[in-house]
This record gives C-alpha cells, sequence and structure tokens, in this order.
C-alpha cells in the first residue's frame, strides 16, 4: 500500500483490495485499487477504505470545448500533464491560480500514438480543448488539426525550436540543429502568449 499523503497519478497502484475497499478518487482492478485522478493519496482507517482528494479544483467558467493554451510539466508514456495558462471561450480570459490537466494518449491525435513522449516535451506550451470535466480532473484533446504544440523547446538546448522546412510536423533548433517530432499546431508559431 502506499503511503498516505503521497502525490498520486491516474492509474498508479494504491494497494490491493485485501488490504482496503475503493474509495473515492480510485477504482479497483482485478483485486488491485489505481488511482482514478491527480491528488493525494489517503487512507480512511475508519472506514478501511483507500482515497485520492483532489490536488486542486478547475474554475467555475471552464467549460467543455473550451480551447485552452498550457504549460507541458510532465510526460509519461500514456499521458501528458499540462499547467493550464489561459483559456479562449469566446472571449480570453487567464485561468486562476494554477490548474493541472491531463492529456491521455488516445486523445492526442486520431492516429495511432504508442508514446506521449514522442509528441511533446516538457515546458512546450500547447493549444488544447477541454474534452471534460469532473470533480477531480480536467481531461483535454489534441486530436485536432489546430491543437497541439504552438511553441516547442529543444530538449538538447532549450533553445525555441521552429518548424522544419522539409517536415513540418517535426521541429529543429537553429541554435544546436536538434530535430524532434511533435504533435505541432496548425497555429504553431502564429500564438503569442
Amino acid at each position: 500500500m502506499q503511503d498516505d499523503n503521497k502525490l498520486v497519478f491516474p492509474g498508479d497502484l494504491l494497494g490491493a483490495e485485501e488490504e482496503f475497499l475503493s474509495g473515492k478518487g480510485t477504482f479497483e482492478k482485478n483485486g488491485k485499487i489505481y488511482s482514478k485522478s491527480v491528488g493525494y493519496f489517503s487512507l480512511d482507517r475508519s472506514n478501511h477504505s483507500a482515497t485520492v482528494t483532489g490536488q486542486a479544483s478547475f474554475p467555475a467558467f471552464q467549460r467543455t470545448g473550451d480551447v485552452v493554451f498550457g504549460s507541458v510539466v510532465l510526460i509519461r508514456d500514456k499521458m501528458v500533464m499540462i499547467d493550464l495558462i489561459e483559456s479562449r471561450g469566446g472571449r480570453k480570459r487567464k485561468v486562476p491560480n494554477f490548474v493541472t490537466a491531463i492529456l491521455r494518449i488516445s486523445d492526442i491525435d486520431r492516429r495511432y500514438v504508442d508514446s506521449a513522449k514522442k509528441e511533446f516535451g516538457v515546458a512546450d506550451i500547447v493549444k488544447v480543448k477541454i474534452k471534460d470535466l469532473n470533480e477531480y480532473t480536467v481531461d483535454l484533446t489534441t486530436a485536432f488539426p489546430d491543437l497541439g504544440v504552438v511553441k516547442g523547446y529543444c530538449p538538447r538546448c532549450r533553445h525555441e525550436m521552429q518548424r522544419d522546412k522539409r517536415d513540418p510536423s517535426k521541429l529543429k533548433c537553429a541554435y544546436c540543429g536538434k530535430l524532434d517530432s511533435r504533435k505541432v499546431s496548425a497555429d504553431y508559431g502564429n500564438v503569442c502568449i
């Protein structure tokens, strides 16, 4: 079983069902308890249940379908964590505080994607659409041509990258020459944040 008050991510194994029952923010599969959202793991010893309490609540004005800009903060093979910066749902609005949202691998593109690490880089500025809101998470999608990376940074030297002239789905660093593939937005380089 995980330690109390530890930050967990969706899909993290929390323990076995023999130890505790699946509670709020968790789910059970094949006798094991997993986290359903980003948050802090805790044990309710009086009810013998494992729970995950959300890390941050999302602003009430955010709606499904809003287009949001964010910064990539964590990349795993099957998901990307994004801190939301600004939203555009008819008018320009700043997101109060910070909200961390999740982009799952199945929502990155309409084509098959085998690893999110091949599509995004840490600190990239991305344009995404809110797919779903619930009390624990903000789920995002980039499965449209105008969504994806709008400003990318070189993983080698951290300089801003430009679209490659020969292959516009790749980014090239003008400083060190590194070529990198990304889920590039049709708006790449044309967005000021």
